[in-house]
């Protein structure tokens, strides 16, 4: 607990804070650290991908509300980013190549 303890404090000397949530179990321990320190000068995004499973979301938002911090959503498409469908390519051809 001392580590968590250091990590609350260090939010302590924050006026407000925006914490990404995947709803993974690291980003959850920073969010819940937020808002130990901070309360609702806290908050939680997580970007809604269009790739992003809905146990993934479902995930975030259940981490948020036992939490108690405020979630909002960025609505993202990485399919729409073009440089990120140039990596998915050269990365499909180097699976196959090999």
């Amino acid at each position: 607990m001392n580590k968590l303890n250091d990590l609350v404090s260090w939010f302590a000397d924050k006026n407000k804070v925006m914490i990404a949530l995947s709803g993974g179990v690291d980003s959850a321990v920073v969010a819940y650290a937020a808002f130990q320190a901070l309360g609702n000068s806290a908050i939680a995004v997580t970007a809604d991908y269009k790739t992003l499973s809905e146990e993934e979301l479902f995930s975030a938002k259940q981490v948020c509300s036992e939490i108690g911090i405020e979630q909002i959503f960025l609505d993202y498409s990485e399919l729409e980013n073009e440089n990120l469908l140039k990596m998915i390519q050269i990365d499909v051809f180097i699976v196959e190549w090999n």
